[in-house]
């Protein structure tokens, strides 16, 4: 059992630390990739602020130090995500359903022709 919790938390941190390579990655490319992650800060100094500290937690959990403290840091991040990203289009359009709410911002993923 110690294993696959070993495994478990060694795959979250390498998603972690994918969304913060993310973040760096679409920061230095901003005018191609931003209709696509409408998460991504848009000062870019703030996006690879974010990169990094993303990075950073998911080194932490992967190596198992400071465990604890970077999930907070990770918890409270994406929570804010969710206050101020989702919060906002949900009041202001209350008529689309809560289901099709994640899946409006895919429709800007799909290059237009």
């Amino acid at each position: 059992m110690e294993r696959l919790i070993a495994l478990g938390r060694c795959l979250f941190a390498v998603a972690v630390i994918a969304l913060g390579v993310e973040n760096i990655v679409c920061a230095h490319s901003r005018e191609v990739v931003i209709p696509a992650l409408p998460w991504l800060p848009p000062n870019p100094a703030l996006a690879f602020l974010t990169g990094i500290a993303l990075m950073a937690a998911g080194l932490c959990i992967a190596t198992n130090f400071n465990v604890r403290l970077a999930a907070v840091f990770l918890g409270i991040f994406l929570f804010l995500c969710l206050l101020i990203l989702r919060v906002p289009s949900a009041v202001a359009q209350p008529s689309i359903s809560a289901s099709a709410r994640p899946f409006s911002n895919f429709c800007r993923c799909v290059p237009q022709l």
